[in-house]
């Protein structure tokens, strides 16, 4: 085995273990993306919510975790949906609830 193969080999490795899963919730549901946004906000409609984040940096459009660091929405969503604007940093998250609401 040539030393370059055994570099990929041990990468991939590394890469495989320190990869965090995606976090699973309590009703059986796995996000499929994350994002991690800087601002956000939320409007609530009661069951769920929609939110809005800025200066995020991220992949996935459904099943989302997301996490705003700063402004009203701070925490971390679950969303249904993820729309992100190309080369904008923002994102419009539909059908929305606390991860920490799904946990329980």
């Amino acid at each position: 085995m040539t030393i370059q193969r055994l570099a990929t080999i041990v990468g991939a490795a590394l890469l495989a273990l320190l990869t965090p899963a995606a976090p699973a919730h309590a009703d059986g549901r796995s996000a499929d993306g994350r994002y991690d946004c800087g601002r956000g906000h939320l409007v609530d409609y009661g069951d769920y919510y929609n939110l809005s984040g800025w200066n995020c940096l991220g992949s996935g459009s459904s099943q989302v975790t997301v996490r705003i660091f700063f402004g009203d929405a701070q925490g971390t969503h679950f969303c249904e949906s993820v729309f992100s604007w190309p080369g904008r940093q923002n994102l419009a998250g539909g059908r929305c609830s606390s991860a920490t609401e799904a946990a329980e």
